[in-house]
């Protein structure tokens, strides 16, 4: 039973509420002043506030943030008649709950106090990974998480490539976090200690993205009075990151490619070919194989950039992954924004889990550092998300599954129809074509990958060898 504290100097507000809320089963105390209401926080620390603004002795803005210093669990939600905007803005920004106007609507009044102790419940999220690239000293550079197979696959490609001065191509939707890859990447590498220099290919004029990666000479292009050196001479002996590279024109394609054949750059309106020791790492949003198919990439700059291909997965392929990714940007938004935020609602990570986050990682930061600016409490509700997370929906189910029920439940009617009921063996017959069909299907995802297969399945390698062998059905495995 949730203890509630409401002070007020008015004896009527007192007992109507008092009333109203221990009939909905809440124990309710009172207080007529702000000495009494912090007496009670001493000797008995109530569940939550419910404060008036306008009190003799001290306002509510101050019992608010004494309450909040000695239990900074504990909701407040503030009432008053003289509604201002200084008020209101004054009220969130010292931890107020809620705001509420007089004359109060009571059935309000307990949605709130219902949302105020519903956040209280405890976070479900695990204790803050620690980031691939982060520093000894407590500095998270990069924010690259996840236990997923797919994303520690990405890991270890990671850790291949960084000590092997290699050409490397990153391939991955929007959002995926290309560019953190390929910073991890320059972070482990021996060019560790030297620039790292990026730069988004798509957003540059043609004209002007050759002044930027190749640099120009005193009057190469209109409007510049000086030389300017590009971001292959800004790389020197360091890592230089070309994302969206499939957006480069031809002709920057052919430029690009006599760059890393020669190890050389000419700036534009000069004469004289520069040498770079610089590592490429480049990055796409879309396929460069189906676009050289399509004689829109260079297949010579293709098979230069591609020595080796890290594809990053999208975050609808390893969700999985949302507990950490959130636990990770709630510690960041609690950090940047001095906030206490412990964590979030159980039906609001099952909405986040709904959710098929067309902007992948990105998005997700987005929608945690938004949450965290909305909560009234230390856990993001369902309330804080965006409207079209906290309505998602779980997906349809793929016409495969929907066949087999269908073609279950038409055989248990068939057999009811002839028997009267059903026999010994339609249980095990059916169970056993089901796993037949989830063990070739695992295996078809996998390419064939035995391990990987019983992964996903949840069942150990040997158990899956055995139903290949047997054709028995492998058994989950225990808790």
């Amino acid at each position: 039973m949730a203890r509630i504290l409401v002070v007020d100097d008015e004896a009527n507000i007192c007992w109507a509420l008092k009333a109203d809320l221990t009939a909905e089963g809440y124990s309710v105390d009172v207080a007529g002043n702000a000495h009494d209401a912090l007496e009670r926080l001493k000797t008995s620390p109530p569940d939550l506030l419910l404060c008036d603004i306008r009190l003799p002795g001290m306002t509510g803005i101050e019992i608010l943030e004494r309450f909040r210093a000695a239990a900074p669990g504990v909701p407040v939600i503030l009432m008053t008649a003289y509604g201002s905007l200084d008020a209101a803005v004054d009220s969130m920004h010292k931890g107020a709950f809620e705001y509420l106007h007089k004359p109060l609507d009571l059935d309000q009044v307990k949605a709130t106090i219902g949302r105020a102790l519903a956040n209280r419940e405890a976070a479900i999220l695990p204790s803050v990974p620690t980031p691939l690239g982060a520093d000894r000293d407590g500095a998270q550079p990069f924010h690259l998480v996840g236990r997923s197979v797919a994303m520690q696959d990405v890991f270890k490609l990671i850790g291949l490539v960084s000590q092997n001065d290699v050409t490397v191509l990153i391939e991955g939707e929007s959002g995926v976090g290309k560019e953190l890859v390929a910073r991890a990447i320059h972070r482990y590498s021996p060019r560790r200690n030297a620039p790292f220099v990026a730069v988004v290919c798509g957003a540059f004029p043609d004209t002007l993205l050759e002044g930027e990666l190749f640099g120009y000479d005193r009057g190469a292009l209109p409007g510049t009075a000086g030389e300017k050196p590009g971001r292959f001479e800004l790389a020197q002996t360091g890592t230089l990151f070309l994302d969206e590279v499939s957006e480069l024109s031809l002709t920057q394609q052919n430029r690009l490619l006599r760059v890393l054949q020669d190890g050389r750059v000419e700036r534009l309106g000069g004469n004289r070919a520069i040498p770079v020791d610089v590592r490429v790492i480049a990055a796409s949003n879309r396929s460069l194989r189906e676009a050289v198919a399509a004689k829109q990439f260079r297949d010579d700059l293709y098979f230069r950039l591609q020595v080796v291909t890290i594809p990053v997965p999208p975050l609808r392929q390893r969700k999985e992954d949302l507990y950490d990714l959130t636990a990770y940007f709630v510690s960041v938004a609690a950090r940047e924004m001095r906030r206490e935020l412990r964590g979030v609602q159980r039906d609001a990570m099952d909405a986040m889990l709904r959710y098929e986050w067309p902007g992948n990682v990105r998005e997700l930061e987005n929608v945690v550092r938004r949450a965290a600016v909305l909560t009234r409490s230390g856990v993001i509700g369902l309330a804080d998300l965006p409207a079209e997370i906290s309505v998602a929906k779980d997906k349809e189910e793929p016409e495969g599954i929907t066949g087999l029920k269908a073609a279950a439940e038409a055989e248990l009617r068939a057999r009811l129809q002839e028997a009267g009921r059903g026999d010994s063996s339609i249980y095990h017959d059916l169970v056993g074509t089901v796993e037949e069909s989830l063990v070739q299907a695992a295996l078809a995802i996998t390419d064939g990958n035995q391990v990987r297969a019983a992964e996903l399945l949840g069942v150990n390698r040997t158990t899956l060898r055995k139903r290949l062998q047997t054709g028995q059905a492998p058994e989950a495995e225990p808790d």
